[in-house]
Formats: C-alpha cells, structure tokens, sequence
C-alpha cells in the first residue's frame, strides 16, 4: 500500500506529466501534420472515418466533440480535398452520412503508414525492446484506469 505522503507527490508528478505530455503531444501531431498538409482536426477525422464505413454527420460532431459549424467548415474542407463524401440518407433526408472516398481510403491508409513510422523514429530512441515494452505496458495501463476513472466520475454525475 502507497503511504499518503508519496501518493500525494506521485499525483503532484502525474499531473505535471500528463499535462505536459499533452502540450508535446499536440506539438507532435502539429509537426507530422504540416509533413501531409492538413490540420491536425482533418487528420483525425480523416483516422476518425477510416475505421467505419460511413458516419452520421451528427455522430462524428458528438464524438469529435465539434459544433455544427465546425464539423460542417472540416467536412467542406476535406470534401474539397476529394477525401470525404456526404449522401443524403434516402429513409430520412434530415440524416447525412459521410464515408471517405476511394482517394481518402487510400490517402489516409498511405498517412496511416507515415504516422506509424514518425512514432517509430521516436520509439527508437529508447534503449532496447524492453524499455519500449515497459513504456507500452504501463502506457496502456495508465490509459485503462483513466478510462475508469471517467467512467465512475460520469456515472457519480448522473
């Protein structure tokens, strides 16, 4: 068991961390994103789309958390781009999807695989596999209990 002193200096620690891991996360997808000429909300969404086949205009706002008018401003501007496409649901004309065209599917696939290789440049910093496996490993668990901890914090709001 953590005495409550270090756990108070590890939570001081964990704070600083995580919020200037956030800033050098930002800056990172801010970099690579200049290197494929789009903004970092375009390149995420483009990722965000790539998983489905097509995504209701209203749910890729919610969960993007944009406003209409920003989802709408990026859908024009990725559109235009030809990676995205909108249809008007033929059961509900008020419903819009919107799914990656063929030039997006493969631009996105072919970003994808550019992305992976920046994070290995930076992965080849450390030592040797396992310090990557250490870092992975407790990366991956850091993220499981902060899920956690969001969902109990959410369920104590309702």
């Amino acid at each position: 068991m953590i005495k409550d002193k270090s756990l108070e200096q590890y939570a001081d620690e964990v704070s600083k961390l995580t919020f200037n891991m956030q800033k050098m996360c930002t800056a990172k997808e801010e970099l690579f994103c200049e290197t494929i000429n789009l903004s970092p909300i375009q390149f995420r969404c483009l990722r965000y789309l790539f998983k489905t086949t097509f995504l209701q205009v209203k749910e890729l706002a919610e969960d993007m958390e944009l406003t209409p008018s920003r989802i709408t401003n990026l859908l024009n501007n990725l559109e235009s781009k030809g990676y995205i496409q909108r249809k008007i649901s033929s059961k509900d004309r008020r419903i819009i999807k919107v799914t990656l065209t063929k030039k997006g599917r493969e631009y996105t696939t072919d970003v994808g695989e550019k992305y992976i290789k920046y994070h290995r440049e930076i992965l080849s910093m450390l030592k040797d596999e396992d310090e990557i496996k250490g870092l992975f490993v407790n990366l991956k668990k850091f993220k499981q209990i902060l899920g956690e901890f969001l969902e109990n914090r959410k369920e104590k709001l309702k």
